[in-house]
């Protein structure tokens, strides 16, 4: 039988404890599902040898969810922060299992420490030349001909949820970033990969590609999206991962709704949901809202509701995955679906309706934690929190909403930003009362001036 850690200087707390007990992957993942059923909310959990190898190696940039951490620290008896880290020196010694409701450095202490439930980016702030030479490094490791699997292959995934999480700060600020990850891993497919560390090679290729579609769709490049759709599917299939599907769908669906094309952002989130039936994780509640907010588009009120309710109900069912553990962007954090619900809204009849979902979202981004805050979402509900009090005839208070908006430098004003702030323009057209205005005509030349220029900026190669 092969040990976790079986050769080498190990790197994690949990690696040496695993070698002592002479645990392999398959023993370690088995008893943390049987630890799992103890946890307080009684859900089993379980975890994929990926993951059990991430942390195994500390290739992971935060620390696991709450329910992860306290199913491991209930099999090890350790703080999680100290499992994840290089082991202290001298090495440690056999520990035993033991019950550490009586034993071990947790024997008086809760299970899950005050540390687990703070953001899982927060932390110290990196200096700005620290943070550019460990970006530095990365790039001379990616041109490596040499180097090992293992050490590029962690490298790689702390480089995908650092870029993922950074979706709060403007993503498409780290374009560059992520077409030298992507370049990185289309050079090792090209060459002799083991199968299981092919597999990740293509998840981590999806999850890459869709971040691209993503950027391009909000640089308003529709050829370079197509261009990283099809890229990005291809590793989906190869990867044989439903969550990537989902996201990719998800994407494409977002994309089309943006470029006004409700019928296939439709047909798009009918495809992410036959994958989404498949997944556990929060990204399975997004083909859902999607589909509600494009049903809204287009005036299916009864079929927007319906999915409303399709996408609330797999929300009380979310166990977080593999997806959630990267989190960011590929997360949908609470926030996040309530915002597309308030975009939902903003197309349905009630305006007194629309206007509490806008705010409802507003203040859930203003409590996320970062990683879960995309500045765009929040500024197309501010967005939309015109829109609602335009359609109530309250312009004082459709301008105070606009002044979030308003604020945006020019080179972040991105597509969707620009798209929904122009539907203000058709909402005051459509209504003679407003259109009569001299202040809705002030706050009509004024988004004119403000999405003209949203500046398109060019994507690198």
């Amino acid at each position: 039988m092969t040990t976790a850690a079986a050769s080498g200087h190990p790197r994690t707390l949990l690696a040496q404890l695993l070698r002592d007990r002479r645990w392999s992957i398959d023993d370690f993942r088995r008893r943390y599902e049987v630890a799992s059923r103890a946890v307080p909310d009684g859900r089993h959990l379980a975890v994929s040898d990926r993951q059990a190898k991430r942390w195994i190696t500390g290739a992971v940039a935060g620390k696991p969810y709450p329910a992860a951490c306290l199913v491991l620290e209930r099999l090890f008896g350790y703080p999680v922060e100290d499992l994840l880290r290089p082991p202290p020196i001298p090495e440690v010694s056999h520990v035993p299992n033991r019950d550490i409701a009586s034993t071990g450095p947790y024997a008086h202490t809760p299970l899950v420490p005050a540390a687990v439930t703070k953001s899982r980016t927060a932390g110290p702030e990196i200096p700005a030349t620290l943070d550019t030479e460990a970006e530095d490094a990365f790039r001379f490791l990616v041109r490596t001909e040499n180097t090992p699997a293992p050490e590029i292959l962690a490298l790689l995934w702390n480089q995908v949820e650092r870029l993922a999480n950074a979706y709060g700060d403007h993503l498409t600020l780290l374009v560059s970033d992520l077409i030298i990850a992507r370049k990185a891993i289309f050079r090792l497919l090209d060459g002799p990969t083991d199968p299981a560390d092919a597999r990740d090679l293509y998840l981590l290729g999806g999850l890459v590609c869709a971040m691209l579609v993503h950027a391009s769709r909000d640089l308003g490049n529709t050829e370079r999206v197509l261009m990283y759709e099809r890229a990005a599917l291809v590793c989906a299939e190869r990867a044989g991962h439903p969550g990537l599907h989902v996201i990719i769908g998800t994407e494409q669906a977002a994309t089309a709704y943006w470029m006004n094309e409700y019928a296939d952002s439709i047909r798009h989130t009918e495809r992410a949901q036959r994958h989404a039936d498949h997944v556990r994780g929060s990204i399975a509640v997004l083909p859902s809202v999607q589909q509600a907010r494009a049903y809204a588009a287009i005036g299916d009120v009864e079929q927007a509701r319906g999915a409303l309710a399709t996408s609330r109900r797999m929300r009380d069912q979310v166990c977080p995955d593999d997806l959630d553990a990267i989190g960011g962007i590929m997360r949908l954090s609470l926030p996040e679906q309530l915002g597309i619900i308030a975009g939902t809204a903003a197309w349905l009849p009630e305006a007194a309706a629309a206007e509490q979902a806008a705010l409802d979202a507003i203040s859930a981004y203003g409590d996320a934690a970062y990683a879960d805050r995309s500045h765009n979402s929040q500024a197309i509900a501010h967005a939309d929190l015109a829109l609602a009090r335009i359609r109530r005839h309250d312009l004082d208070g459709a301008q105070q909403a606009l002044e979030a908006i308003l604020s945006i430098p020019a080179q972040h004003r991105v597509l969707p930003i620009r798209m929904r702030a122009h539907r203000i323009i058709s909402v005051i057209d459509a209504d003679p009362a407003c259109r009569r205005s001299p202040q809705a005509r002030d706050i009509t030349a004024t988004i004119q001036t403000y999405v003209s220029e949203g500046a398109l900026l060019a994507l690198p190669d």
